[in-house]
């Protein structure tokens, strides 16, 4: 899991937000590897389960600033999730 976490972090640093589909991609890897629903999503940033789903798919796209909102949380999430899986394996 922690390898996965790790490779995540690696694929948000190196996307750009301005590429849809690089976008879209780093959705659905950060929804299965770090666990999180569309509503977590929206829930922090404050829009409906329907746009986030929409911009994970392609259907409607997000403002490139919009997007790099999301990857700085979204790795902010990653780094919290290694920390929390180190703290347990000590």
């Amino acid at each position: 899991m922690s390898y996965e976490i790790r490779e995540l972090i690696t694929l948000i640093r190196n996307a750009d937000p301005v590429k849809e589909d690089q976008f879209q991609h780093v959705l659905s890897v950060s929804k299965d590897v770090l666990q999180l629903t569309d509503a977590d999503l929206a829930r922090e940033f404050q829009l409906s389960r329907t746009t986030i789903g929409r911009w994970r798919t392609g259907e409607n796209s997000s403002l490139p600033i919009m997007r790099k909102f999301i990857f700085e949380w979204l790795e902010k999430q990653a780094t919290l999730k290694i920390q929390a899986l180190e703290k347990v394996e000590k």
